[in-house]
C-alpha cells in the first residue's frame, strides 16, 4: 500500500497477476479517471441489459420511466436502457419522439404515443385474443383497515384549499422606496414545476458556483427540460445568484449567506424516519395553537412513522440551522415579501407545522449525536427562503425566521413519540458532505 499525489494504489496479492488497483482521492487526473470509471460502469450495465433482454423464450416486457436521480436512486436517463433507446439528458421531448419513431421503423418494434387522458387499453400482441372476463376476488372477511401508516407532513396537512386572505390586503404597506421595492425578475414562471427546478439546482449545484452566476446554461436547461419549464437560463442563474448572495438576517449577529457556507458544513435533502406513538392531530393543534404560522389540521389518528426530507441543514459559527426553499409568488416588489406577507404565506400553506416537525426531528438527532448538546447553544433556528423576494442589497429580504420555543418543542416531543427518558426508534440520513 502506498500513497502519492492523492492516490492510493492497492497491489493485487495473487501470484503472477502484477495488477494495481488505483483509488484516486483527488489527483490532477481525478476527472479523467472518474469519466473512465463511469464509462466502465455503463458498459457493465449494458452487458447485463443484453443478458436480460435476450433470455426470454417467448416475450420480454421491459419498462422505463423518467425518474429524477438523487443520492439513493440513479437517474433513469443515465441507465443502460436509456442509452440503448437514445434517451439522453437535456433532449427535448419532440426529439425523443422522433428517435423512438425511427427505431420503430423496424417491423419487429411497436411504438405508440399515449395521451395522458387515453383510457383505451393497448393490445401489444400479434394476435387478437379474447381476454378472459376479469372478476374481483372475494375477501375472506379479514379487516384490512389500520391506523399504522407511513405519514408525512403533506399527509398530515392534506385538506381542501381555502382562499388566501392575502389577496384582500392592500399593497404598498411598506416603507421601502420604489427603487428598493422593485423585483428585477418579475416574469419568472409560476407553479410547482418552477419550484422543482429551483430545488433541483440548489440541491445539485454548489452555492459557490451559483454565486459566480456563469457557466450554468447546460445544467439549468437540463433541469428546465426535465420539469417542462420555459425560462431563460440566464434569468434563472440571476435568480439563484441573488438567493445565495443575500444575507439571511437583517441583524448583525451571525448574519451570513448561503455562499458563506462551507461544503463540509451542509447536508442537502436530509432524510428522516420518526417513530410515532399512537395519538391524534388534535393534540398537535392544541399545542401549536399559539403559533402565527400554523393552521389547524383535520382531526385524524396518527400511528406508525413520520418521514420526510429537510431541504438544507447547515452549521455556521457553531450553530445549526434548518432551511427550506419556497418559490411561492407573492408579488413583483420587495414589499410583497415583507414580514407580514411572509407570515401570511407561511400560515396559508401551513409551513409553520412543517418547521415545527423538522425542528423536532433535528433536535432529537442532535441529542443523540452530540454529548454536550444544548438547544439554546447549538440550534440557531429555521429559515424559509422565499427565493423570488431575496435581494442581496437588503439583508433578510424574502427570509422568514423563527426559533421554536423549547418548552413547546418538548411537549410536542412527548405528544408524538417519546415517553420520559426514551428516545424511541429514529433514523436520520446524512450526505456526502458530512
Amino acid at each position: 500500500l502506498k500513497t502519492a499525489q492523492d492516490c492510493v494504489t492497492c497491489h493485487d496479492g495473487t501470484e503472477g497477476t502484477g495488477r494495481e488497483l488505483v483509488m484516486d482521492l483527488g489527483s490532477p487526473l481525478f476527472e479523467e479517471r472518474k469519466a473512465q470509471a463511469l464509462q466502465e460502469v455503463l458498459a457493465e450495465e449494458l452487458r447485463l441489459a443484453y443478458v436480460t433482454l435476450t433470455r426470454a423464450r417467448c416475450r420480454c416486457y421491459s419498462f422505463w420511466a423518467e425518474v429524477k436521480g438523487n443520492r439513493f436512486v440513479a437517474d433513469s436517463r443515465e441507465s443502460a436502457l436509456a442509452w440503448l433507446l437514445s434517451l439522453k439528458q437535456g433532449v427535448q421531448f419532440a426529439t425523443q419522439i422522433e428517435t423512438l419513431q425511427t427505431q420503430a421503423a423496424d417491423k419487429s418494434v411497436v411504438y405508440e404515443l399515449l395521451a395522458a387522458d387515453n383510457d383505451e387499453p393497448v393490445m401489444i400482441s400479434s394476435r387478437q385474443e379474447k381476454a378472459d372476463e376479469l372478476m374481483p376476488l372475494v375477501f375472506t372477511g379479514r379487516h384490512l383497515h389500520t391506523d399504522w401508516l407511513l405519514h408525512s407532513y403533506s399527509s398530515l396537512t392534506h385538506q381542501p384549499d381555502t382562499p388566501s386572505a392575502r389577496s384582500e390586503r392592500p399593497a404598498g404597506s411598506n416603507v421601502l422606496s420604489e427603487a428598493e421595492g422593485t423585483i428585477l425578475l418579475p416574469d419568472l414562471p409560476k407553479g410547482a414545476p418552477m419550484g422543482n427546478v429551483v430545488h433541483g439546482l440548489l440541491e445539485n449545484v454548489s452555492f459557490a458556483t451559483l454565486a459566480e452566476g456563469g457557466g450554468l446554461e447546460e445544467t439549468i436547461q437540463q433541469q428546465c427540460t426535465w420539469f417542462g419549464v420555459e425560462v431563460s437560463p440566464g434569468k434563472m442563474a440571476a435568480l439563484l445568484q441573488k438567493v445565495v448572495q443575500t444575507p439571511l438576517s437583517a441583524g448583525t449577529a451571525a448574519s451570513f449567506s448561503l455562499a458563506d457556507l462551507e461544503q463540509t458544513e451542509i447536508i442537502r435533502e436530509m432524510p428522516f424516519y420518526f417513530r410515532l406513538q399512537p395519538g391524534s392531530t388534535e393534540q398537535i393543534n392544541t399545542l401549536l395553537a399559539g403559533s402565527p404560522t400554523v393552521s389547524p389540521v383535520t382531526p385524524k389518528t396518527i400511528n406508525g412513522y413520520l418521514t420526510g426530507f429537510i431541504d438544507l441543514v447547515c452549521r455556521y459559527q457553531g450553530k445549526f440551522y434548518i432551511m427550506d426553499y419556497k418559490s411561492n409568488w407573492l408579488g413583483n416588489r420587495l414589499p410583497d415579501y415583507g414580514l407580514e406577507a411572509l407570515e401570511q404565506a407561511m400560515r396559508d400553506h401551513n409551513y409553520g407545522l412543517q418547521y415545527w416537525l423538522y425542528t423536532l426531528m433535528f433536535h432529537r438527532y442532535l441529542q443523540s449525536a452530540m454529548n454536550d448538546y444544548d438547544y439554546a447553544t447549538h440550534f440557531g433556528g429555521i429559515m424559509y427562503l422565499f427565493v423570488r423576494g431575496m435581494e442581496p442589497s437588503k439583508a433578510g429580504s424574502g427570509v422568514y425566521f423563527d426559533l421554536p420555543d423549547l418548552a413547546i418543542l418538548n411537549q410536542l416531543d412527548r405528544c408524538l413519540g417519546r415517553s420520559a427518558g426514551h428516545y424511541g426508534d429514529q433514523h436520520y440520513g446524512g450526505s456526502e458532505n458530512g
